[in-house]
C-alpha cells in the first residue's frame, strides 16, 4: 500500500474508534438524569415513546439499565416505530428482548408490555406518547392515563 492509502485507512480506523468510544462512554455529567449512556439518555429525552417504554421497564431492574433499554431495543429492531411494534408477533418481540442477551430481568413480560403500550398508543394517542398529556395539564388525568398502561401502576404513573 502507498502512504496515502495507509493514511486514509488510519483516519477511518481512528474515526471508528472515536465513534465507538463516544457511543459507549459512561456519562458523568449531572445533566444526565436517567441512564449513564449518552445515546440512551438523548433518546429518552427526544422521543416520548422511548420515555414511556423506559417508565414501563423501570421495574425490579437497576434504573440506569432500565432507562437504557429503549436505546438497545431500537438498536436491535432497527427502529422504535410504534406502528410496527404494535403489529409485531409476540414471539418475535420476545426473541428480540432475549437475544443476544436479555434486556430486562423480566424480558418476556416487558416485550408483551411494550407491544401492549404500542397498541394503546396507536389506538388512543395517534402513536405518540406526548398525546397522553397534550390536551390537559391536570396531574390526576395524566396520572390516570399512565396508570392505564400495562406495567405502570400508581407509583410509576406519578413519577412519570
Amino acid at each position: 500500500m502507498n502512504n496515502r492509502t495507509d493514511s486514509e485507512r488510519e483516519k477511518r480506523i481512528i474515526a471508528k474508534l472515536l465513534e465507538y468510544k463516544r457511543k459507549n462512554e459512561k456519562v458523568t455529567d449531572s445533566e444526565y438524569a436517567f441512564t449513564n449512556v449518552r445515546e440512551a439518555e438523548a433518546l429518552i429525552k427526544s422521543d416520548w415513546n422511548a420515555f414511556l417504554f423506559a417508565v414501563i421497564f423501570d421495574q425490579q431492574w437497576p434504573s440506569e439499565k432500565a432507562w437504557a433499554i429503549p436505546f438497545e431495543l431500537k438498536n436491535r429492531l432497527g427502529h422504535l416505530d410504534i406502528y410496527e411494534i404494535s403489529r409485531s408477533k409476540d414471539d418475535d418481540l420476545v426473541k428480540v428482548f432475549n437475544s443476544p442477551t436479555v434486556l430486562h430481568r423480566y424480558a418476556n413480560k416487558m416485550a408483551l408490555w411494550t407491544k401492549s403500550a404500542s397498541i394503546k398508543l396507536v389506538s388512543e394517542y395517534n402513536g405518540k406518547a406526548e398525546n397522553i398529556w397534550a390536551d390537559t395539564k391536570e396531574a390526576k388525568v395524566i396520572i390516570a392515563r399512565f396508570d392505564d398502561f400495562d406495567g405502570i401502576g400508581q407509583k410509576k404513573s406519578t413519577m412519570a
